[in-house]
């Protein structure tokens, strides 16, 4: 069935523009799709500002990870020689250190790490133990190479993070200027949203988009749930939008989509042109991953913009109680 859309202009609120709190992660593997990340990184770190407006430079920390079957067997250690593991470890941080090198004009407050283990769960736990505000990572192309050692990755470490998760293509540069948000009126989307309102650039835009089944059944008193459904939508995204902290001086609009949930928001951010999409996930347990893989698989493969995720907050991350 094609989609239909239901456009809703919403006026700019007037709130201060806030920003991330916490360290950034940025996950690397040394290769060139990581390119898009550091430019990510670096504008993200300095606050997205205008030039005129001085904020202090958040800290990055550059996690490259020694995974010795990071694709083959994901969950099993195997016994390497100690040797062959540091000497790996070890041509992986000097690859880190030259790309920030390359990328990085002020690196004060930039530092590297080389890590071992399991890629994804590696940076996940690392994120979360370090306070971090934000995990930035390259999406991979879309290729079958670049799926199995680029977006897949990316994919593992949003089913496991605490820590919202931004992941943007090769060629990205600067912050995000034009948004597709997707809204599910849950606390996961909320704190996505909350976490995109941060980073959007000034004098950005943000399109809020539901996507709702197509539902036609008959309703009480002879109206149909669909009119009963969109008499409540109004309400819904006023107080969704007022709770994400929208900045001062970024346009708001809100739209109520119809279909697949992650082709339809694909569909959506094609035809927009939009830089990022950005969405929540529904937890960390077992069942919770496979919905997760099931409509954030579609769009890490699908995406052609980058695409942050996020889980609900925990209380050590609960976005709200920032300043």
């Amino acid at each position: 069935m094609p989609t239909t859309t239901v456009p809703m202009q919403s006026p700019a609120p007037n709130a201060p523009r806030r920003r991330l709190t916490g360290p950034i992660v940025l996950a690397t593997d040394g290769a060139a799709q990581s390119a898009g990340a550091f430019a990510a990184a670096v504008a993200i770190a300095a606050g997205g500002t205008r030039r005129n407006e001085h904020a202090e430079r958040l800290a990055v920390r550059v996690v490259t990870v020694c995974d010795a079957l990071p694709v083959v067997v994901p969950e099993i250690a195997p016994v390497l020689p100690h040797e062959f593991l540091e000497g790996r470890r070890s041509d992986m941080r000097a690859a880190a250190l030259e790309q920030v090198r390359y990328n990085v004009a002020d690196t004060s407050k930039w530092s590297v790490d080389a890590l071992t283990g399991p890629a994804a769960p590696t940076i996940a736990e690392t994120a979360d133990e370090m306070g971090a505000s934000l995990i930035v990572m390259g999406l991979g192309k879309h290729d079958l190479y670049e799926r199995v050692f680029g977006s897949e990755t990316a994919l593992r470490v949003m089913q496991r993070s605490r820590v919202p998760v931004l992941a943007v293509p090769q060629n990205w540069i600067g912050i995000p200027r034009s948004l597709l948000v997707a809204v599910d009126f849950g606390a996961a989307s909320l704190r996505a949203a909350q976490t995109a309102m941060r980073i959007i650039a000034p004098g950005g835009s943000a399109c809020f988009a539901h996507v709702a089944p197509d539902i036609g059944l008959p309703g009480r008193d002879g109206d149909d749930l669909a009119t009963i459904y969109q008499a409540n939508l109004d309400d819904e995204f006023d107080r969704f939008i007022a709770a994400a902290g929208v900045p001062d001086g970024v346009a708001v609009t809100r739209t109520a989509l119809y279909g697949d949930p992650a082709r339809t928001l694909l569909d959506r951010a094609r035809h927009q042109g939009v830089d990022m999409i950005v969405a929540g996930t529904h937890g960390l347990n077992a069942l919770a991953r496979l919905f997760v893989g099931s409509v954030a698989s579609k769009l890490v493969r699908g995406t052609q913009c980058a695409l942050l995720v996020a889980a609900a907050a925990t209380e050590q991350h609960d976005e709200s109680e920032d300043g």
